[in-house]
């Protein structure tokens, strides 16, 4: 396999956040699964260094142009080698082969009369350094950023785009896979519905000096887009280098949702116009929250990404950011979440285990891997469900499912830990010590394989684990030595203050019973009045209720029931649905990424022929339901006491 991953490239007009962070470590982790499965994947990232914003911002500076990308560039380098990107190239839009590409792809398209020269009129943004036509405009503004536009007449040199509307919708309606996650196809074919303009590929000089010069009309340079667009195939040596068109069949394109026009409509009419293939698929992923509210620049509420490297550790750091969201949806950025992964899937469950295990087996067995005996049926079937686990994680990161890869290594290595609870080595090593070999060494296979699967998440710290239970080659080898070493992953405290938002309620709820089966009584003031207290039960019953705090990753309304909504969540690493009759109260899209608290032992039981694994607890007051959440972030699966 020759795969191709791309992130986009990042404007050089400020520093690098989480954001930027996010989309270099998703398309590292993904280029790292296809080389763990045997492709020789090619990683393309760099920066975007043309355009007015950033002859603006050179301009703010006192310096010129050159100077200021020369100097912006590098923090996007230092982010990536902070980050342990290992990507093939690092491309800047001033690289002397990308402006050959560029003006040679301007030159032929207007040969072949794709561009031509006219008067024009529109609104322009700065901003987002497009023209907007008046229907495009929200409340007379940028649609986009929510700026103010200007009017500009001006002669520019157009791209004659409107030539593939018809040819962009037949590709999408016929490569379901071309867009994803699947619901983004549907708002680029409502964009494409409307009828299709031409693109304005150039800017006068006299009102943009700084970007690549047309090939055909010294007095423009090139529009910004149309120069970053071209940076994937300069990337990969085209159009002269040998086995291009094969790597570039293969092509991803990470992208965030803000740009996925871009990508899908301009970018693909290009390369139509060039006689290039449109790339294999583009991924739009979401945004990172601050409780309710896009990360910006102008809200002042960017995180830092490479101060929580420095303070967690940049390979804790890469896993909460792949673990967190759900890729393709939005997620809320918390530095007590961060701390809550770390703290339990990390530091209790993968690092306690090894601990557990490595301290019997130095103590026991001469600290080295003991020989396997005789597997009992437990055994062989927890060794067997690590080889499918790793055919599982193989398919879910080849469709991109990265989340749920994650999902499953978790799942597995709590597997891993009841196991160790129930086959009791520390307490059997005292009567037979050749069945408590075996239980460590079916235990020590299973960390092997979860190491394996989380190297391209934490390469250096899976690294060490390999080496630390015997298996640096990733196999394990019986009679190798290990070494317990320092905790793998430290504990940190939860902050007892935060400032960090937590999402409120959509309405106020009067006190009142925290179920989803709590009763009421309407009082004749209007106001609301919970019904009479249940009798007591002894502490064993409530006991036997498990609750506990899932993750919601999907929702979706009930088809013909407006109460209704059917809900994915994620119970720290089990998946459940749970149809829960929240619908008047809350949209779907409100509650994914929230942290809830379920029944999760309750029988499941059948809602318009949809099975129910659990349910919503929720406070009622009158019709209006609000859900029960922590107050601060707890990990997915977490218990409630």
């Amino acid at each position: 396999m020759t795969d191709y991953f791309t992130t986009p490239i990042y404007y050089v007009n400020d520093r690098p956040h989480i954001g930027h962070a996010y989309t270099t470590v998703l398309a590292d982790v993904a280029t790292r699964y296809a080389r763990l499965f045997g492709s020789d994947a090619f990683l393309l990232t760099g920066t975007d260094e043309h355009g007015q914003k950033v002859q603006q911002a050179a301009q703010r500076r006192g310096v010129p142009a050159r100077q200021h990308v020369d100097e912006l560039h590098l923090a996007f380098k230092t982010m990536c080698a902070d980050l342990e990107i290992e990507y093939d190239r690092f491309i800047r839009t001033t690289d002397a082969d990308h402006v050959a590409v560029v003006q040679g792809a301007l030159a032929r398209l207007k040969d072949e009369g794709l561009i031509e020269k006219r008067q024009y009129g529109g609104w322009y943004s700065v901003g987002e350094e497009r023209f907007f036509d008046e229907k495009e405009l929200v409340d007379g503004k940028d649609p986009v950023s929510g700026k103010p536009v200007e009017w500009v007449e001006e002669v520019n040199y157009f791209f004659k785009m409107s030539l593939y509307q018809t040819r962009l919708i037949d590709h999408i309606e016929q490569n379901p896979g071309a867009i994803l996650p699947s619901y983004r196809r549907q708002e680029v074919l409502g964009f494409l519905r409307q009828p299709l303009a031409d693109l304005c590929i150039s800017r006068p000089k006299s009102r943009l000096e700084w970007g690549i010069e047309l090939p055909f009309d010294s007095d423009f340079v090139t529009y910004v887009w149309f120069d970053a667009l071209l940076n994937y195939l300069t990337g990969i040596g085209y159009p002269n280098a040998p086995g291009w068109p094969e790597r570039w069949a293969e092509a991803t394109h990470f992208i965030g949702k803000d740009i996925l026009t871009t990508h899908t409509v301009y970018w693909w009419s290009m390369l139509m116009a060039l006689g290039v293939d449109v790339p294999k698929r583009v991924f739009a992923h979401g945004w990172w929250l601050m409780g309710d509210s896009k990360m910006s620049k102008s809200a002042g509420n960017v995180v830092d990404p490479l101060a929580l490297k420095d303070r967690y550790g940049v390979e804790v750091f890469r896993f909460f950011l792949l673990r967190e969201m759900v890729i393709g949806q939005d997620a809320s950025f918390s530095e007590s979440g961060l701390i809550l992964r770390n703290n339990s899937e990390l530091a209790d469950d993968l690092g306690n285990l090894v601990n557990r295990v490595l301290n019997l087996v130095e103590k026991r067995f001469d600290g080295a891997v003991p020989a396997r005996g005789t597997l009992l049926e437990d055994d062989a079937t927890l060794v067997g469900d690590a080889d499918a686990l790793e055919a599982r994680v193989r398919d879910l990161t080849a469709a991109l499912e990265l989340h749920k890869a994650l999902d499953s290594v978790v799942a597995y290595v709590r597997r891993l830990n009841k196991y160790v609870n129930d086959t009791k080595p520390f307490t059997v090593v005292k009567t037979d010590e050749a069945r408590a070999a075996t239980s460590l060494w079916v235990v020590l296979n299973g960390v092997t394989t979860v190491a394996r699967l989380l190297s391209p998440v934490m390469p250096k710290t899976m690294a060490d684990l390999l080496f630390r239970i015997g298996a640096a080659s990733g196999v394990l080898v019986v009679g190798a030595p290990v070494v317990k070493g320092e905790p793998l992953f430290p504990k940190y405290e939860v902050p007892v203050t935060t400032t960090e938002a937590v999402p409120a309620p959509p309405a106020p709820v009067a006190p009142a019973t925290a179920t989803a089966l709590a009763t009421a009584t309407e009082v004749s003031t209007g106001e609301f009045a919970p019904g009479p207290l249940l009798p007591e039960i002894e502490f064993g019953d409530f006991a036997k209720v498990d609750l506990r705090v899932a993750r919601v990753v999907e929702a979706e309304r009930v088809p013909k029931s407006d109460k209704l909504l059917k809900l994915q969540v994620d119970l720290g690493g089990t998946r459940r649905q749970i149809v829960a009759g929240i619908g008047l109260t809350y949209a779907p899209e409100a509650l994914i990424g929230q942290h809830l608290v379920v029944v999760a032992n309750l029988k499941p039981r059948k809602l318009f022929g949809l099975e129910s694994q659990g349910m919503i607890l929720a406070g009622k007051s009158g019709a209006v339901l609000s859900v029960v959440s922590p107050l601060a972030p707890v990990a997915p699966g977490g218990s409630v006491s």
